[in-house]
C-alpha cells in the first residue's frame, strides 16, 4: 500500500526532514542515565526536563501560526530549526543541570513545537495523507534518535550525541532559508478551495476526543514497562515493551497515511479509540507479562492512529487555509493529557498497589472519547487538492 503515499515536493520534503529532526525531542530517555551521572541528579529531576519540554512543545504549536503570519512558513521553520540547533549545542556543552533544563526542556521543546506545527501546516496544504506522513515522520525521529542517544551514552560519548540532531537541524534550517518565495514565475499555483466541515462544535468535540484518547493512551505508554514488571516480566521482556510500544505508535501513525483518504478521519478516530479500549481490556485481564505486552502494544497502535488522525480531522473541519490557526488550540488537549496522565497513573499505582485503578480510569476516558467521536462528521474519500506550492 506504500505506493499510495504522496510524493512530496522539495519544500515538503525539507519540512519532513525538519519534522524528523525535531522528533529527537522524544529521544530524551536515551540521555537520562548520562544526565543523572554527569550532574548528580535523580529520576525526578530528569523527568522535570521532559515535563517542561511537553509544556514548551505545546506552547510552540500554539504560537507557530503567529510566527508564520510574520514571514514565510519556510523562513519560520528555518528560524525555529536554527534556534533548536543552538539550544542542543548549548546542552551538549552544558556545565550545570539548570542549563540542561532550560536548553532542552524550555528552548528545544519550544522550537520542536514550532517546527512540528509549521511542518504540519505545510503538509496540510498538500493533502490529508501528507499530513499523516508528517506526524509519522516526527514519531520515527523520536525512535531513531532515542536509539542513537542510548548507543552513544553506552559508548561513553555522554552528551555529545546531541550534536547529531543539532547538525541535522542546522543544515536543514539553512537549506530552508534558500527556498524560493511562493508563486514566483514558474511556481505552482496555490491549492484550490475545497469543501470543509466548518462547525465550531466539531472543533470542541475534536478537542475532547483528543484529550480523552491521548490521556488514556499516555496512562499506559508512560507506565508500560512497570505494568509488565508487576506481572513478573524479566529484563528482556521489559526491554521488549519499549520497542513494541514505539513500533506500535509509529505503525499506527503510518497506517493513517494509507487509510485516511479512503475511510475519512472521523472513522479512523472511532476505530483508534476502539483499538485503545481493546488494548486496555487485555491489560485489565492480563495475568501474564506476555498478555500485558500485547495489550500495551495494542494501546500504542491506537494512540498512534489518534496522533495522526487528529491533524487530518482538523484539516477537514477548517480546510487547509484555516489549519494553522485551529490546530494550536486543539493541540492543547494533548499537552494537558501529557502533563496529567502519566503522573496520575503513577499516583494511583502507588496509592492502590496495582495498575488496576489507572487502567480502569483510562478505559473510562477511552470509552467517553469513543462516544464523543461518533459526533464527528467525516467527508470520507475525496481527491486531494493539487498543490506543490511553497509558502
Amino acid at each position: 500500500m506504500l505506493h499510495r503515499l504522496p510524493r512530496p515536493g522539495a519544500a515538503q520534503l525539507l519540512s519532513l526532514v525538519l519534522c524528523f529532526a525535531a522528533g529527537s525531542l522524544y529521544g530524551w530517555s536515551g540521555l537520562s542515565s548520562v544526565v543523572r551521572a554527569e550532574f548528580g541528579v535523580g529520576h525526578a529531576q530528569v523527568g522535570q526536563v521532559f515535563s517542561l519540554a511537553i509544556l514548551a512543545f505545546t506552547l510552540g504549536v500554539f504560537l507557530a501560526p503567529m510566527l508564520a503570519r510574520r514571514c514565510k512558513t519556510s523562513v519560520a521553520m528555518a528560524l525555529a530549526a536554527l534556534m533548536a540547533a543552538l539550544c542542543l549545542a548549548a546542552v551538549a556543552v552544558a556545565g550545570t543541570f539548570a542549563q540542561v533544563l532550560l536548553g532542552y526542556g524550555a528552548g528545544f521543546g519550544l522550537c520542536a513545537g514550532l517546527i512540528y506545527s509549521l511542518a504540519l501546516t505545510q503538509a496540510a496544504r498538500s493533502s490529508p495523507r501528507m499530513t499523516a506522513v508528517a506526524v509519522a515522520v516526527f514519531g520515527l525521529g523520536g525512535i531513531l534518535f532515542g536509539y542513537l542517544f542510548r548507543r552513544c551514552a553506552a559508548a561513553g560519548a555522554e552528551m555529545d550525541a546531541l550534536w547529531s540532531a543539532a547538525a541535522l537541524l542546522g543544515v536543514a534550517g539553512l537549506a530552508a532559508l534558500r527556498l524560493p518565495p511562493p508563486n514566483e514565475a514558474g511556481a505552482p499555483k496555490p491549492p484550490v478551495a475545497e469543501p470543509t466541515l466548518a462547525d465550531p462544535r466539531q472543533q470542541v468535540i475534536l478537542w475532547m476526543v483528543f484529550f480523552g484518547g491521548s490521556a488514556a493512551g499516555l496512562m499506559v505508554l508512560g507506565q508500560s514497562t512497570a505494568m509488565v514488571e508487576d506481572l513478573g516480566a524479566g529484563v528482556a521482556l521489559a526491554s521488549g515493551v519499549v520497542a513494541g510500544v514505539a513500533a506500535g505508535n509509529t505503525g499506527g501513525r503510518l497506517l493513517v497515511a494509507v487509510t485516511v483518504t479512503r475511510l475519512g478521519a472521523a472513522r479512523v478516530l472511532q476505530g483508534a479509540l476502539t483499538v485503545i479500549c481493546a488494548g486496555l481490556a487485555v491489560l485489565l485481564l492480563a495475568t501474564m507479562p506476555g498478555f500485558a505486552l500485547a495489550g500495551a502494544v495494542t494501546v500504542a497502535i491506537g494512540y498512534g492512529l489518534i496522533a495522526a488522525a487528529v491533524p487530518v480531522m482538523t484539516r477537514q473541519i477548517t480546510g487547509a487555509a484555516g489549519f494553522d490557526r485551529a490546530f494550536g488550540p486543539i493541540f492543547t488537549a494533548w499537552g494537558l493529557a501529557g502533563l496529567m496522565a502519566p503522573w496520575a497513573a503513577g499516583e494511583m499505582r502507588d496509592a492502590s498497589g496495582s495498575f488496576a485503578l489507572p487502567l480502569q480510569a483510562a478505559l473510562g476516558l477511552a470509552v467517553a472519547a469513543a462516544m464523543l467521536a461518533f459526533g464527528l462528521r467525516s467527508k470520507g474519500r475525496s481527491k486531494p487538492p493539487i498543490s506543490n506550492g511553497v509558502s
